[in-house]
């Protein structure tokens, strides 16, 4: 495989299944992690440790550093509220990398007002945000694939269990905008292009059941519990099809398919 190097920032949630599933296709890693046994784990697993504080330490010493620059892909899966108290973070990372590589960035569709309608990727968004922020400093590159991701769901993840213990259920009839893992996961890998290119894509199931039905339905399946909501706005909906239009991907993981641990 040409050109196969990638840089994952990012080891949690989805960074962790996400590098399993890019050495099964013969990519070479470098994973950074600021936890020392997580670093230990990651050579363990022949990828390339690298020390996430070497981001914001300059000095730290790091031997794996030196070689960022001929890195060909970085996937950053951090979430925005690794960026809220240092702003300038998502710049230090990027800074370590060849100008010209290809970045793939998990953004959010938070990033969208919360207004009664559809929302593609031409639409307006929150500019003076943090969201709005990092994308626009993931833009300053010349090569790029922002993934604006709706709610995940997936193993051990699923937002009915926060639900079931709130004593009132805003807004039961807008639509869910939400996202398997595993969708997510061959979402990123379908960006994955030497082609030099700019590219913003929402990611988000086609079918968006109203909160009531499908909370409900997901609270009988895993809890044996019913639970109900009031009425309030049909809230937005969030298009995600761009994505299958222009890259080898489709979903495939239905969000009412409730059969994986939560």
């Amino acid at each position: 495989m040409k050109n196969n190097s990638i840089a994952l920032i990012g080891l949690g949630w989805l960074g962790m299944p996400l590098a399993q599933e890019l050495q099964s296709k013969g990519y070479r890693l470098t994973v950074s992690s600021r936890n020392e046994e997580k670093l230990t784990y990651i050579e363990a697993q022949g990828w390339i440790p690298l020390n996430f504080n070497s981001f914001i330490a300059p000095n730290l010493s790091n031997d794996n550093a030196a070689s960022l620059k001929d890195i060909e892909h970085v996937i950053i899966t951090l979430p925005p509220s690794t960026f809220k108290e240092n702003t300038s973070l998502l710049k230090m990372i990027l800074q370590k990398f060849n100008p010209n590589c290809q970045v793939i960035y998990t953004s959010s569709t938070g990033i969208y007002p919360n207004e009664n309608r559809k929302y593609d990727e031409s639409s307006v968004i929150e500019t003076s945000s943090l969201l709005g922020d990092l994308e626009q400093e993931i833009k300053e590159r010349s090569h790029y694939c922002v993934l604006r991701l709706a709610g995940l769901i997936g193993p051990n993840r699923h937002p009915v269990k926060f639900l079931l213990k709130q004593e009132t259920r805003e807004n039961g009839v807008a639509g869910v905008n939400l996202i398997h893992q595993k969708d997510v996961i061959q979402a990123i890998i379908s960006c994955i292009s030497l082609e030099k290119n700019q590219a913003i894509y929402n990611v988000c199931y086609p079918e968006h059941p109203t909160r009531a039905e499908y909370y409900n339905k997901a609270a009988q399946f895993y809890y044996k519990q019913e639970i109900t909501f009031n009425s309030g706005e049909k809230g937005k909906i969030i298009l995600g099809n761009k994505i299958e239009k222009e890259r080898k991907f489709q979903y495939s993981h239905k969000i009412t398919d409730f059969g994986y641990l939560i």
